[in-house]
């Protein structure tokens, strides 16, 4: 996360998104990988955890947009919603 916020801090990263954490029972996710933030659903920005919930109560299906660490980069990645029930989330915090 570190990487994340020198990224706002600049200007070249909007503060948005929650950091996946954890997997309950330490199942595996189709997609999603500790570590990934996610910054949208559905288009809708999700600023944090609150949000994520609210809009997932709404639309238990969609699309997701994440960011993943690559080789020190972060990458876009988007997927189809699949089991966010299992995804242990918490808000970005410096």
């Amino acid at each position: 996360t570190k990487k994340f916020f020198k990224e706002v801090s600049k200007s070249q990263r909007q503060y948005a998104g929650v950091i996946v954490f954890a997997f309950q029972n330490n199942m595996q996710h189709p997609f999603l990988k500790q570590g990934d933030i996610i910054v949208s659903y559905n288009g809708k920005l999700i600023k944090n955890y609150e949000e994520l919930k609210n809009v997932y109560r709404i639309y238990d299906q969609g699309d997701i947009e994440f960011l993943r660490l690559i080789n020190d980069e972060f990458k876009v990645l988007k997927n189809k919603i699949e089991k966010i029930d299992i995804v242990g989330f918490l808000d970005l915090t410096e």
